[in-house]
């Protein structure tokens, strides 16, 4: 099953990450922070249960979790990363967080700026992958109104599997 939500749509036409998800509001001991082209695997009973990354402008992001065993994972995928790479790189964490037969309710958030053949090599990855229970595409406009401070964006709870949005405090 696939839903796409797209940025061209009336619904969401120039939203940024912030209209979209609620913001997270947590002590930073709490959040583990993906830098870009990275990726962070993880459980509800981590240290650290929340997944967070921000910079979105050109890089994807994207997001899964398995309401069954309450795990998930957050990528930042930048636009020199081949799709192949992420899924190489996403299956050898799962497995050695012990969730690699997890099925993931997976999110791709498409900046206003990706490459569109990022994008869709990222879609044709996931399309009848056997990790994704279901893929939901979400376009969004990156927040530049920032003032300095680092862009928004997004992070997954991993006690829940709530997406929000993730406004990192400029260091």
């Amino acid at each position: 099953m696939s839903d796409h939500y797209s940025e061209n749509s009336e619904n969401t036409r120039n939203l940024s990450i912030g209209d979209l998800y609620p913001v997270l509001k947590e002590k930073d001991a709490l959040i583990h922070r993906i830098y870009m082209a990275g990726l962070g695997v993880g459980v509800y009973k981590d240290e650290s249960p929340i997944l967070a990354t921000s910079g979105l402008f050109q890089c994807l992001g994207l997001t899964g979790y398995d309401a069954s065993v309450k795990a998930g994972f957050l990528a930042h995928i930048a636009p020199s990363q081949t799709p192949q790479m992420v899924m190489n790189r996403l299956l050898t964490e799962l497995g050695a967080k012990g969730v690699s037969r997890a099925k993931f309710d997976v999110t791709l958030l498409t900046p206003a700026f990706a490459n569109p053949e990022n994008v869709d090599a990222i879609i044709q990855k996931l399309t009848g992958n056997p990790l994704v229970n279901r893929l939901v595409i979400v376009d969004f406009f990156p927040n530049l109104k920032t003032q300095g401070a680092p862009v928004e964006g997004i992070a997954l709870d991993l006690r829940n599997g709530q997406l929000l949005t993730y406004k990192p405090i400029k260091s």
